[in-house]
């Protein structure tokens, strides 16, 4: 996450418009803290989460492999015959 980018401005505010409803106010500062703990404490735990999930998508693309990318040998008469 790179500071300055407006995704980082958005996740910023995010933060202290949550907090807020927590009937606290958040300084910028604050919200940075926020933010940083987020992504170095919590943000590994749904990377893990996304990686296990493309690992399961295509182990069963790859076990299907055989079906999908299967041609009969042996058929170059039988489709000039058609």
């Amino acid at each position: 996450m790179t500071p300055g980018t407006s995704l980082y401005k958005s996740l910023l505010d995010n933060i202290s418009t949550a907090v807020l409803l927590l009937d606290h106010e958040l300084s910028e500062m604050r919200a940075k803290m926020v933010l940083s703990y987020f992504l170095k404490e919590i943000g590994p735990f749904a990377y893990n989460k996304g990686v296990k999930d493309a690992e399961s998508f295509f182990r069963g693309k790859v076990e299907d492999l055989t079906a999908t990318c299967f041609e009969d040998g042996l058929t170059y008469w039988v489709k000039k015959r058609t």
